[in-house]
């Protein structure tokens, strides 16, 4: 059996965004910490707590429960567990992990699930009303390879600035 060895750029491939295209292989945790390129720290929390509210209230979604009661619950515990798989090496501060497992980023309150389930609720709202009506609609005009990669780069820069640019 072949040994794995340790990749000097990303996690998924020795040139830069070529193991883009395997990240679906490996947890939410790993594909997190390779896009987002560096550790968690107070300047870039909020975008991976929306990233985790995404994929636990999918999760939630998928399995079709109920009654809210079950939801809220089931959805808190999906959340705190995907923030307590990462290791501790990829948070910038060692009490990060738990401090977003009590309170969301800003947050006077303390989590539940039901508000947890109203941020998600409230952030796919966003992203199919701000974002998904930027994305091609005509799939012939999708590029592939590297064409797809510099489309999806300019794609994240027009939604951030979108979001964090101010016209003067």
């Amino acid at each position: 059996m072949k040994k794995l060895r340790v990749k000097s750029i990303g996690l998924f491939s020795n040139h830069i965004g070529e193991g883009d295209y395997e990240v679906q292989e490996f947890p939410v945790q790993k594909r997190v910490i390779h896009f987002l390129g560096e550790r968690i720290d107070a300047r870039n929390r909020m975008n991976v707590e929306i990233c985790l509210l995404i994929e636990a209230g999918t999760s939630v979604l998928n399995e079709r429960s109920t009654t809210t009661e079950i939801r809220n619950r089931m959805m808190q515990d999906r959340y705190v567990n995907i923030v307590r798989q990462f290791d501790a090496d990829d948070f910038a501060l060692a009490t990060m992990r738990d401090e977003m497992t009590i309170k969301l980023f800003n947050g006077k309150k303390d989590i539940t699930g039901d508000r947890l389930w109203r941020k998600f609720e409230d952030w796919r709202k966003e992203i199919r009303t701000k974002y998904t009506p930027k994305l091609p609609t005509d799939i012939l005009t999708i590029p592939s390879g590297h064409q797809l990669r510099d489309v999806y780069k300019k794609f994240a820069l027009n939604c951030y600035k979108l979001e964090h640019v101010s016209i003067v």
